[in-house]
């Protein structure tokens, strides 16, 4: 182990017996070997990282725990354990983002108040999919052309009991994307839908709008 300083500043705080001239061997010695546990507890500034993060020392550690317990501080390798505070398994993948887990992690305490209804579950899957998420229990009126297709999602007088739809809205096309999300929006669901529940999801791909759409944002050219 090498420093800046030739030996530990722990040495100072030990009897005047050990603190003997600095060019004696044993003195030297016992002043690198010091370094060991002042790494460890205070931490050395001595360049030394392991996956390219610099080794912190408990003193350093402790004095930062708090950041451990907020969603949106703690180290990326520490949100599994933290999720599992708050009985939340982290879904992984490529569309589970890092910002996302933190997001859910953040939000998923005031979502188990609401867990089983319409709202609890629109407000889940817009952490994972974004704003482009709606669940319906009821299609109210029949609009042809507007809101409602005849003979594909119309049903008169209603939706049947216990049934809703999920719409989501997706700006890209890339089929292998959507399938990975349609899949984890269906696990989300059948984890947090009521058990005598049933649904049917409907997947929208945004094109291009004139006076909605961001040229290189939202939209698509065919």
């Amino acid at each position: 182990m090498n420093s800046g300083e030739k030996e530990s500043k722990y040495i100072k705080y030990l009897p005047s017996i050990y603190q003997r001239d600095k060019n004696d061997p044993s003195s030297a010695f016992l002043g690198n070997f010091l370094k060991a546990f002042e790494k460890v507890l205070s931490g050395i500034e001595d360049g030394v990282s392991i996956d390219g993060k610099p080794v912190k020392g408990i003193e350093e550690i402790l004095d930062n725990i708090h950041n451990y317990f907020d969603p949106h501080e703690t180290p990326a390798d520490f949100l599994n354990w933290l999720a599992g505070w708050v009985a939340l398994i982290l879904k992984e993948g490529e569309t589970w983002s890092e910002e996302k887990k933190r997001e859910l992690i953040s939000r998923i305490v005031p979502l188990y108040q609401r867990r089983g209804t319409r709202e609890g579950l629109e407000e889940y899957l817009k952490i994972y999919v974004g704003e482009g998420v709606s669940v319906f229990d009821d299609l109210g009126p029949l609009r042809v052309g507007v809101s409602s297709r005849v003979g594909v999602d119309t049903v008169i007088g209603g939706l049947p009991p216990y049934f809703f739809i999920v719409e989501v809205t997706f700006p890209s096309p890339n089929p292998r994307l959507i399938g990975e999300k349609k899949k984890a929006i269906k696990e989300i669901i059948d984890i947090e839908k009521p058990a005598h529940t049933f649904y049917r999801i409907n997947i929208n791909i945004t094109t291009f709008r004139v006076g909605y759409s961001r040229v290189e944002l939202d939209s698509l050219l065919w």
